[in-house]
């Protein structure tokens, strides 16, 4: 479950935002916490990449409400206010990980944060023809040292992502970081090998 926040020094293990044709693309990969499919595209999930990812010990997420979630380890949730996070974790059956939201402000961070998901996320995946934003290091850091639940920081480049984890972030998110690049896999391998030799921050251990 993506509810730990990471030791000291520990590099953040990263998180993969997929399209479901796609996932066969990055499984089995290093260093994965989780694959969330993205909501309304799992109908090409293969099966054989869905066991690859789950054979190499991440679960597997979906991106969508809960009636998508059946079958999955874990919901990614667009909640815009804490009720719906509690109603959804009700729904939810006994230890399916949930995670919400596209976090831009302090604000955000502590509506959604008032629902205790399993993590929230900072920035947003985008979709279609709106862009990844990636999350804010000053509001990763604010996150880490006031609140226990995980952060999952989005990054649109490796640059980010090594600034993400000296800022504190508990993962690293990714979406077309990978999937505008002609070899996903060897962009994720390329982030894992950055992300290692980043030098994090000095956080205090929550999990």
């Amino acid at each position: 479950m993506l509810s730990q926040a990471r030791p000291d020094h520990q590099v953040p293990p990263i998180v993969v935002f997929a399209p479901a044709a796609r996932l066969g693309a990055v499984a089995p990969a290093c260093g994965l916490a989780a694959a969330v499919v993205i909501a309304g595209d799992t109908a090409s999930l293969n099966a054989n990449a869905a066991n690859a990812v789950r054979a190499d010990g991440c679960p597997m997420m979906v991106a969508g409400d809960t009636a998508s979630a059946h079958g999955f380890d874990g919901l990614h949730l667009e909640a815009d206010n804490a009720d719906a996070i509690k109603t959804a974790r009700r729904e939810l059956t006994a230890n399916t990980s949930l995670g919400v939201g596209s976090a831009a402000t302090r604000h955000q961070a502590m509506m959604l944060g008032e629902g205790l998901p399993d993590y929230v996320l900072f920035g947003r995946v985008g979709a279609g023809e709106r862009p990844d934003r990636a999350a804010d290091p000053e509001l990763i850091g604010w996150w880490s040292e006031l609140f226990e639940i995980a952060s999952v920081a989005l990054a649109t480049d490796v640059d980010e992502a090594r600034a993400l984890v000296d800022a504190g972030a508990d993962f690293v998110a990714v979406h077309n970081l990978l999937w505008r690049d002609s070899d996903p896999a060897e962009a994720l391998r390329a982030l894992a090998k950055a992300l290692a030799e980043a030098q994090p921050a000095e956080i205090e251990a929550v999990g």
